[in-house]
Order: structure tokens, then sequence, then C-alpha cells
């Protein structure tokens, strides 16, 4: 990971901005060139001190300009 920018915040602390530029992983927690955050035990994180696991609820095709639908 790399420093992108630090922002001061209202509350006296700083946003840290940064940019991942290699992630390291078995090839088992590979899907289809995703990442296959359940298979790889990780933990997502809410405010400060609430941990979860993750479970894939579902997948969509990607968005595409020209494939916007006419609401």
């Amino acid at each position: 990971m790399s420093f992108v920018e630090a922002i001061d915040l209202p509350n006296g602390t700083k946003l840290v901005i940064g940019e991942v530029e290699h992630v390291i992983l078995p090839d088992i927690d590979l899907n289809a060139g995703d990442i296959d955050l359940e298979m790889s035990r990780s933990v997502g994180i809410s405010g400060l001190n609430s941990y979860y696991e993750l479970r894939k609820i579902a997948q969509h095709p990607f968005a595409r300009v020209d494939e916007i639908p006419d609401f």
C-alpha cells in the first residue's frame, strides 16, 4: 500500500487514503479472477469495534453505459 493523501477531519483526526499496489493470496481464494472474500475467511469492520464475517449474497453483470435500462 502506498500513501495517497491525508485529509483533516472536523473532529481533529485525519482520514488517511492509500492505494493498494499488490495483493498476495492463495489461488484457492480466486474465483474466475475475482477474490473470493468468503473463501478467504476475510472479515469486515463497521466503526471501531464491530466486525463481520463476509458472505457473498449475489453477483450481477458489469454495468455498461450502452446497456442502461429505460426507466
